[in-house]
């Protein structure tokens, strides 16, 4: 069983905000814009353009965000298309507005939301209205079963995060890609 106690994070130019390229905007089909995180098959009739900020700085391998947004360079996107379980991603090449780099970058879409959290021993706050919709988590246990051999995924109950395997973070690390960072939160538990 593979360790999730990794929340993928990317940065939005680098420690001090300068070090690295980074979105500023995207052009995205507008009856996408809410599908983009519910972990289904999207189609993109047309390349996602992105307006970029510090283009004279270091372009990344990862870029955008984890919430809604990810995007990832050709070099990032080649390691994950390398996992086993890579029929679980899906890319859209990008197109760059501005700046200066022959990198090409894509569009990450997570396909299959896993129903994993353990709303037993979690402590979350959920929606008033609707109790299936959780607002934020406090203290977060998984139902590991159910996430079985995924390097990365996102929590279907939890859309705006993205978690990595410690297979996968080692990777990252090996490979010396750029732009994001994992947290091991006291707060992240297995069942």
């Amino acid at each position: 069983m593979m360790n999730y106690l990794n929340r993928l994070c990317i940065h939005s130019g680098g420690k001090d905000g300068k070090q690295f390229v980074y979105v500023t905007d995207e052009k995205f089909p507008e009856s996408l814009r809410y599908d983009i995180t519910d972990g289904i098959p999207l189609e993109i009739p047309e390349k996602i353009t992105l307006d970029l900020k510090n283009t004279t700085k270091i372009y990344p391998d990862f870029m955008g965000s984890t919430e809604h947004f990810p995007i990832v360079s050709e070099k990032l996107k080649q390691l994950l298309e390398s996992l086993p379980d890579s029929e679980h991603l899906q890319f859209f090449e990008c197109e760059l507005t501005n700046g200066k780099t022959d990198k090409k970058y894509y569009y990450l879409n997570i396909l299959h939301n896993i129903e994993c959290l353990d709303r037993e021993q979690s402590e979350c706050r959920f929606d008033e209205d609707n109790p299936e919709i959780v607002w934020r988590i406090f203290k977060l246990v998984m139902k590991m079963d159910k996430v079985a051999d995924r390097n990365i995924f996102r929590m279907q109950e939890y859309k705006s995060s993205i978690f990595i395997s410690s297979f996968l973070e080692k990777r990252l690390k090996e490979e010396n890609i750029t732009g994001y960072k994992t947290g091991e939160s006291e707060d992240l538990r297995e069942d």
